[in-house]
């Protein structure tokens, strides 16, 4: 497997109003994977979930690497993934299922995996994968939500009266899901951002996409986003997690600096 030079930076604040953080952010830069989870349930249980699914597929994902016995192509690697996802699903619902007070814990889950020459992205639930290429800003996910199916259904009057989005798929709360697996041809100083919606619900799209450009670094980048969603009044977690692809000047840099 080949994993191109890549730089990476992640941050979660608690927000303004919870008392605890569900969201779980991870990455393994050796491997080219990188995840987030936001958790949902009573008793601390949403912190429960999203722990359990982020260890469990980085683990699961690390551990497919490393066995690798044959080479394997894209269309191996999303199959893979999606089993992967799967296999989480029941490992998180498996284990809501010791506990009372864990009965009906979830999480979203979303994930990007640099895989020689393309980028899988996994994505259950609302937390969101965007690409930055050049002046330009794309979600690479879908919401897993109430509010895109009555869309979908042509029906927006309804989404207006809604007093909070509805996840229809998360990880954990039913014995099957089915994710968002989807394959991205990555081109050199591409910037991937993954985020819970703590910051995608109270920052639009254009906004996230002018902070990221006036930003000189990733960790800048991350930092003013939080920044911006606090400052909008995001009553959740915020997680951001930023991962660019270097360019040819840079990976000549880094060379020289070794």
């Amino acid at each position: 497997m080949k994993v191109p030079p890549l730089e990476s930076y992640g941050s979660s604040d608690i927000g303004l109003v919870r008392t605890n953080n569900e969201d779980i952010w991870e990455r393994a830069p050796e491997y080219g994977f990188f995840a987030l989870a936001d958790g949902m349930g009573g008793h601390k249980a949403g912190e429960v979930a999203s722990k359990q699914a982020i260890q469990f597929l980085t683990y699961s994902i690390e551990e497919l690497l490393l066995a690798r016995e044959k080479t394997w192509d894209q269309d191996d690697m999303s199959g893979f993934m999606k089993l992967l996802y799967e296999n989480t699903n029941s490992w998180v619902y498996n284990y809501s299922r010791k506990k009372e007070q864990l009965r009906g814990m979830g999480t979203t889950l979303c994930s990007i995996l640099f895989f020689d020459d393309a980028v899988i992205v996994g994505n259950v639930g609302d937390s969101r994968v965007y690409l930055k290429r050049d002046d330009a800003l794309s979600q690479l996910t879908i919401d897993h939500s109430m509010e895109n199916v009555l869309l979908s259904e042509g029906k927006p009057e309804e989404v207006a009266v809604m007093s909070k989005n509805i996840l229809t798929m998360t990880v954990g709360t039913s014995i099957e899901v089915e994710p968002q697996i989807e394959v991205v041809t990555p081109l050199p100083g591409d910037v991937y951002l993954l985020c819970s919606d703590g910051l995608s619900d109270y920052v639009a799209d254009s906004q996230i996409l002018q902070c990221m450009e006036e930003s000189e670094s990733l960790s800048e980048s991350g930092k003013n986003l939080i920044e911006k969603a606090k400052a909008s009044g995001s009553s959740d977690n915020i997680t951001v997690v930023l991962v660019r692809l270097l360019n040819e000047r840079e990976k000549k840099a880094d060379l020289f600096r070794q």
